[in-house]
């Protein structure tokens, strides 16, 4: 089994380590992603 990818989350106020579920994917949440 591959291992999945592991990203930061790009929010300044989280970095939160998570599996991006999407390509190019940057934040772990849709909160994160509208706090960007």
């Amino acid at each position: 089994m591959a291992k999945l990818p592991r990203r930061k989350c790009a929010n300044k106020e989280c970095r939160q380590w998570f599996h991006p579920i999407r390509e190019g994917q940057i934040v772990c949440s849709y909160q994160c992603a509208s706090a960007v």
